[in-house]
């Protein structure tokens, strides 16, 4: 395991959701563990900083981001999708990023977190690591 804990890969399978307003807008990117449940009220982990956190709103809604497209060396999709329909849902979720990280000058960088569960398993991972145990 690496010292510098943001160049440190985050152990275990996962899963990619994004947390949504009511509206549809995007609040941010969660990181949590392949078997973990994550639900409106969670505390989530800044990557970087572990002591930096947040709950996610109690309105939010989650939407997995990932998704199979490739399995036994096949395409899971039939259809294959047009440039036209690929731009058009692009700008679409272009539109849904929080304004301040559309601007041009000073832009907000748009929120990825960890999961608690995943927090916890990279923390006891560095301390078994640190006491010799791994």
């Amino acid at each position: 395991m690496t010292s510098d804990i943001a160049k440190a890969t985050l152990p275990d399978r996962k899963r990619l959701l994004r947390a949504m307003a009511p509206d549809g807008s995007f609040i941010q990117d969660i990181i949590a563990l392949a078997d973990e449940e994550v639900t409106p009220g969670d505390t989530v982990y800044d990557p970087v900083n572990p002591l930096q956190h947040v709950d996610i709103p109690l309105n939010a809604a989650f939407q997995d981001i990932r998704t199979i497209v490739m399995a036994e060396g096949r395409r899971t999709r039939k259809e294959r999708e047009k440039l036209d329909e690929m731009a058009d849902r692009s700008a679409c979720a272009l539109s849904r990023l929080p304004h301040g990280c559309l601007r041009f000058i000073n832009p907000h960088r748009y929120k990825v977190s960890i999961s608690s569960g995943l927090n916890q398993l990279r923390r006891r991972l560095a301390e078994e690591v640190r006491h010799g145990y791994i």
